[in-house]
């Protein structure tokens, strides 16, 4: 349920492009103007500016800048000609004009044309559509209707993807997942493939190990049972197919949409869950935090000054130095890492030599919980939302430690046994320190 005005305007729009139906988008664009107008009338211009950058936030501008193009297409391209629309005609809306329509009409302007890191934009990619039109550099209508039946092709096989994504999250679960478990069952080695011996042999052990003192530990839950089961009598036909045989890895990271992991070992799942975890986070986008908007009327939607600082902020100069030290140096996104992998670390900073590492369902939670704080977003060229990190970045634990340690207790509890940790090593160095004193010459 939205909780302000404006997530109630997002939402809006956003059942107008779930439809999926022919120009879903025009829509879209002509909800947004109707409902930025009566917001308008209410509110005041930092009111808007706020709801603006939300909208921009929200990932859904760059199906509503089609919207736009489909809807004002005869007025936008002014020449009237069979060439379509040129950049320069999409450039002369970018600033924008004072009424509503034309405020809206320039944000979805720069969306079009600003590049991103290969050079391209949006503009780019849509002008490409149709190979055939008369004019590959400019947006002919043509393109627009490829559009149209590239994204209803695309969001139909991503539904799929996620239906199958949705369906095998049990196997993801568990360090090592419950799919390592069933497809070590035999003798303990891994070849990617989960049989249906393999899953009986599973449910064998089960009810061994549930009559012994450690029932329902480890993979051998009631959980994990059930789930077995089902898979066996057919209930989850998009992982096993109708004859069912087992299936592979390879082939449920084809239909679940993910990157391919090959299989050799154990271990290698773990790379597996790790890419699960990164791509349910993308499909996933959290919600953006609500921007309170400066009013006279209203001081209490004043934005925080320095001075008024709510005394939970992290102040890196107090005596918890050291700890927060620590955590900056564990949130540096390393080559080739994501919120995953920062979120693993964290949450194994405080662990013990030989001590079990957090379950990969504990990460997965941590990495949603970094998202819902991270403002590292980019759009794709499909207007869909995901995390751009790079080498030497900080993920944005420090300034958000509060928030998130109240939302993870997994993470408040790895820091506080990291706070121990240091705590015995001050105390064992000024013990050290102590014996030179009074054993010295």
């Amino acid at each position: 349920m939205p909780n302000t005005e404006a997530d109630s305007i997002i939402q809006k729009v956003q059942s107008q492009l779930d439809t999926h139906g022919r120009n879903a988008e025009a829509h879209a664009y002509t909800t947004l103007v109707d409902e930025l107008r009566d917001y308008k009338t209410n509110h005041c211009v930092e009111q808007t500016n706020a709801l603006n950058k939300q909208l921009e936030a929200s990932g859904i501008l760059p199906q509503v800048a089609v919207g736009w193009l489909q809807n004002d297409y005869d007025k936008i391209n002014v020449n009237r000609d069979d060439y379509g629309i040129t950049k320069d005609e999409i450039a002369s809306y970018a600033q924008g004009g004072g009424s509503t329509k034309a405020d809206i009409d320039a944000m979805l302007a720069n969306q079009l044309l600003t590049a991103d890191d290969r050079g391209r934009s949006q503009y780019d990619d849509i002008a490409k559509r149709n190979w055939l039109g008369a004019d590959p550099e400019t947006i002919e209508k043509a393109d627009l209707r490829a559009y149209d039946r590239q994204e209803t092709r695309h969001n139909k096989r991503e539904e799929k993807h996620e239906s199958v994504r949705d369906a095998a999250a049990q196997l993801f679960m568990g360090s090592p997942p419950l799919m390592a478990i069933l497809d070590a069952s035999h003798d303990g080695t891994c070849d990617g493939r989960v049989s249906e011996r393999d899953m009986r042999r599973f449910l064998t052990a089960y009810e061994v190990n549930n009559k012994t003192e450690n029932a329902g530990t480890g993979p051998y839950t009631p959980e994990n049972a059930q789930y077995v089961s089902d898979l066996l009598n057919g209930k989850y036909p998009e992982l096993t197919g109708e004859n069912f045989t087992g299936f592979s890895a390879r082939a449920l990271a084809r239909r679940a949409g993910l990157d391919h992991v090959k299989i050799n070992s154990i271990d290698d799942y773990d790379q597996l869950s790790a890419v699960y975890a990164d791509k349910t986070a993308q499909t996933q986008r959290p919600e953006e935090p609500v921007q309170r908007a400066c009013d006279e009327a209203h001081p209490e939607h004043a934005p925080v000054t320095a001075g008024d600082a709510p005394d939970s902020a992290v102040d890196p100069g107090d005596g918890h130095s050291e700890i927060y030290g620590q955590i900056d140096e564990l949130s540096h996104y390393r080559k080739g890492e994501g919120q995953w992998h920062v979120a693993k670390r964290l949450l194994n900073a405080g662990n013990d030599e030989g001590e079990a590492s957090a379950s990969n369902q504990d990460v997965w939670k941590l990495t949603m919980d970094l998202l819902s704080v991270d403002g590292t977003k980019s759009l794709d060229s499909r207007g869909r939302s995901h995390p751009v990190v790079h080498p030497g970045d900080d993920a944005p634990v420090i300034e958000n430690i509060d928030m998130l340690k109240a939302k993870n207790p997994r993470l408040a509890e790895s820091i506080q046994k990291l706070e121990k940790k240091n705590a015995a090593k001050t105390t064992s160095s000024q013990d050290a320190s102590d014996c030179e004193e009074m054993c010295g010459d």
